[in-house]
């Protein structure tokens, strides 16, 4: 796996899980081999790699999200 290209301190868990994710779904090969191809072109195999990668996008969104609220100080009542 290649090195990360982290801010010292940024390494949280958090920011290395989505770097991780983000190289994953920006994959080339993948993009345009199961991705952006017509589905009439897919095998079996292809159609369940295309429901895994929108099935990891929605994780990654979730993922954000929770960081994101983590990130936010809580309101004084």
């Amino acid at each position: 796996l290649p090195s990360l290209q982290l801010k010292k301190g940024d390494k949280s868990k958090y920011v290395m899980v989505l770097h991780y994710m983000e190289m994953i779904l920006d994959d080339r090969y993948l993009l345009r081999r199961y991705i952006n191809c017509p589905d009439d072109k897919l095998s079996r195999g292809g159609v369940e790699i295309r429901k895994n990668y929108r099935r990891l996008v929605s994780l990654r969104d979730e993922f954000e999200s929770v960081r994101k609220s983590r990130q936010k100080p809580v309101a004084e009542g």
